[in-house]
């Protein structure tokens, strides 16, 4: 099959523009500049393919910069929660705590720390909850600090749920002799927390030893039992 192609063509009789049939009986239809001005205007069927693919072009390129930036961002993010966050010091080192109080996890009565930091001579407050992917990565380390004589581990249950912290504490075992129920994180704030989780190292006159922002690992383990041995 034969492909017919056509070529347009200007033609022009005496300085004007005009048409034929069969290259005969011109009549003017305009002024040739004003029609190659026109036609070089308007935009072809496959100028605007081609417009609309650079449209689509720049509009992947935006998607997938976009997609790369917030892909980083969560790495960052992930990997932050995975540093070791070694001991920070803030303004509540070498203070005393201020009291506090709210209902027990385990009981249906309220709790006063003036009442709890009384007998024993060290007290590790722990802030946390089940919802948080850290904690969980920490409690080994709760556990077996809760082994030590001379120290008596109090939490702080951050914007929980009651079941869902009893449930993680029976499967995860439980470190703490109380536990504070912070409904809001007011209680938490109070302390100076940051976020969770984080723990206070206090002794009995309620003075704060050492404290560390993110769970707890070998590093800190180690310090607190340092500062436990080595404290006057």
């Amino acid at each position: 099959m034969k492909k017919v192609r056509i070529i347009p063509t200007l033609l022009v009789h005496k300085k004007g523009l005009v048409k034929t049939v069969n290259f005969s009986n011109p009549k003017y239809v305009g002024d040739p500049l004003n029609a190659v001005k026109i036609f070089n205007e308007k935009e072809t069927p496959w100028q605007e393919t081609r417009i609309c693919k650079k449209k689509n072009l720049k509009s992947l390129i935006i998607f997938i910069s976009t997609f790369i930036l917030l892909f980083l961002l969560a790495i960052i993010f992930f990997k932050s929660l995975k540093t070791e966050n070694v001991y920070i010091p803030n303004q509540l080192i070498g203070k005393e705590i201020p009291n506090f109080s709210s209902k027990s996890l385990f009981e249906d009565q309220y709790l006063e720390s003036e009442k709890i930091f009384i007998n024993k001579k060290y007290y590790l407050i722990n802030i946390w909850a089940s919802w948080c992917g850290p904690c969980r990565d920490e409690h080994p380390y709760l556990v077996k600090l809760s082994q030590n004589d001379k120290l008596k581990i109090v939490g702080i249950n951050f914007k929980d749920k009651k079941n869902n912290a009893l449930s993680f504490l029976n499967k995860q075992g439980n470190p703490y002799k109380q536990i504070f129920i912070d409904y809001d994180g007011s209680l938490s704030i109070n302390l100076g927390a940051y976020g969770i989780p984080e723990t206070l190292l206090i002794n009995n006159k309620k003075i704060v030893l050492l404290k560390f922002i993110g769970p707890l690992n070998s590093q800190k383990y180690q310090k607190i039992i340092d500062a436990i041995n080595n404290e006057k």
